[in-house]
């Protein structure tokens, strides 16, 4: 189709489109009419296809009065395609004034107006004054369509488009897909009966803006009793709805009744019972005061027996404590007496470093030393010599003497100021240490063997790690924490190839920190520490399996 023709074609649809104004103009200005309104209530759908075939025979007739029209005669090959192209506009046109002519019924379709026959001459009448003053534009577009004309003769030839048509959805919901394959999930919306559809078919399908709907399921006409029966059905639907509401709102008001008067009556029942248990409770109270009153009285017989009893058991208490001292004064006189008869008077010189002297024989406190060299006294029994120290009774362990005389060992010592933390020695009757590293590893290794006890530093008891450490230095008259990872800023450090006796030795196991600690009583590594509560005080080797691993650092406290 060449220019030339589609301008003619655009002047058509102008002509088309005004005179389906005209119409519709007419139509609504019908409608404010009551005359009117009683006659397009008794059309019927039958009608309906009557105004259409009208409108189109008027609408064609319109077109192909106007000049567009008449010059609009292409040549012979294209003289059908040109009259297809007119019909077709000319019947959408017609169509879509005949949808809104059967809207209009269908809104006055329940208006009961009295309607008079004659009154059609009226309406006639009416209408052909309307499309009268429609000719008007009609002409004018007439003359806008011949000036397009003009402008599209620039272009001898344009390829033709694709033929649209207008369609209306013939069935309740329609599936607007986005390709035409019917088997793949490929929805993309939905159209209701009645929407109106513009678009080009191709192969059974209407290809439109939003995708692709089946052409089977629409209709060239507006499917006027399909949506009023769908909408006869949504109203059905709704007014059940309604009813149903309806209903269960006078059975909720009827439960809500039946409830409060069920809860009525238990109110009432409930005060009753109330006032049932009050009583009981009054009774039941009378009787607590009258029960407590004789269980008070049994009390007090019972108390004046039970403290004349306990008096009674007192008294034997006394009278047996009595004879328990006089046993044991008679025991201890007895095995004073063997003692003395065990007993023997001896003499030594102290074969270790240093040999603490305890208050009592076996687990007494320490109340002083004597060191390596040093000629003892005193009246030996059980394994203890009972000396003379310092004015004061004291026991040392024959274990650590000689028959023989043992040299004495020179002890090296240092200024006090040489580290800050050296204190004196909190035991005022017991005279401190005072010597180098070498006299606390010797002092830590008389407690090998003593048991394990956490948080201990007593020798009468135990010792945890910390505290040996404590302990031994505490002896040396130097002050240091009961806590390894404290201890571990204590001194200087030096070099695990540097070890000698009395530095501290530091180890973890946790991997969170130090956590023990022990004292170097050799340079070969070995060293004394309150192990575990298996093995209690013992000797290891820094440099030795898991303590290897686990060694963290040393520090010299003198």
């Amino acid at each position: 189709m060449n220019k030339k023709n589609i301008g003619a074609m655009l002047s058509v649809i102008a002509a088309v489109t005004a005179g389906a104004s005209a119409y519709a103009t007419t139509i609504d200005n019908l409608d404010q009419d009551q005359h009117t309104n009683s006659l397009i209530t008794e059309a019927n759908y039958t009608e309906s296809y009557s105004d259409y075939d009208l409108v189109k025979s008027e609408y064609t007739e319109d077109v192909k009065n106007t000049k567009i029209a008449k010059e609009a005669k292409p040549a012979k090959e294209e003289k059908t395609e040109v009259k297809s192209d007119l019909d077709k506009l000319v019947e959408n046109a017609a169509r879509d004034a005949v949808v809104e002519v059967t809207a209009a019924k269908k809104v006055e379709a329940s208006e009961e107006v009295p309607e008079k026959k004659d009154e059609k001459a009226e309406v006639k009448e009416e209408t052909e004054e309307k499309v009268e003053k429609e000719e008007v534009s009609k002409e004018k577009a007439n003359e806008e369509n011949e000036a397009s004309e003009e402008i599209t003769e620039e272009s001898d030839k344009e390829e033709e488009k694709e033929p649209t048509v207008v369609k209306y959805v013939n069935t309740e919901v329609l599936n607007v897909r986005s390709t035409k394959n019917m088997d793949e999930n490929n929805i993309v919306s939905s159209l209701r009966a009645g929407d109106e559809i513009e678009g080009v078919l191709e192969d059974g399908f209407l290809k439109t803006e939003l995708g692709y709907v089946n052409e089977e399921f629409l209709s060239d006409v507006y499917p006027l009793d399909l949506v009023n029966e769908l909408n006869e059905k949504e109203e059905a639907e709704e007014a059940k709805k309604a009813q149903e509401a309806k209903e269960a709102e006078e059975a909720k008001k009827a439960e809500e009744a039946r409830k409060a008067e069920e809860a009525k009556k238990a109110e009432e029942a409930r005060k009753a019972e109330e006032a049932k248990k009050a009583e009981e409770a009054r009774k039941a109270e009378e009787a607590k005061k009258a029960e407590e009153a004789k269980k008070a009285e049994e009390a007090k017989k019972a108390e004046e027996a039970r403290k004349a009893e306990e008096a009674r058991k007192a008294q034997e208490a006394k009278e047996a404590e009595e004879a328990r001292k006089a046993e044991e004064a008679r025991r201890a006189e007895e095995e004073r007496q063997a003692q003395a008869a065990q007993s023997y008077y001896y003499t030594g010189w102290v074969n270790t470093s240093v040999l603490n002297v305890r208050s009592s024989a076996g687990d007494g406190s320490i109340i002083g030393s004597v060191r390596k060299g040093d000629w003892i006294e005193g009246e030996a029994s059980n394994g203890w010599l009972e000396v003379d120290y310092n004015g004061q009774k004291g026991y040392v362990s024959i274990d650590f003497l000689s028959d023989t005389e043992v040299a004495k060992e020179e002890v090296k010592e240092e200024a006090a100021e040489a580290n800050e933390e050296v204190q004196e020695v909190e035991q005022a009757s017991a005279p401190a240490y005072s010597g180098s590293g070498l006299s606390a590893a010797d002092l830590a290794t008389q407690f090998v063997g003593s048991p394990y006890v956490w948080g201990s530093a007593n020798p009468g008891v135990g010792f945890d790690c910390s505290g040996l450490t404590s302990y031994v230095y505490g002896q040396m008259g130097i002050s240091i924490p009961h806590q390894s990872a404290a201890q571990y800023s204590s001194g200087y450090a030096v070099d695990s190839s540097n070890l000698q006796a009395g530095d501290l030795v530091f180890f973890s196991y946790g991997g969170g920190g130090i956590d023990h600690v022990g004292i170097v009583v050799n340079s070969d590594g070995t060293f004394v520490h309150a192990s575990t509560p298996a093995t209690g005080v013992r000797y290891d080797n820094v440099y030795n399996g898991s303590f290897q691993n686990a060694f963290v650092g040393a520090r010299r406290i003198y």
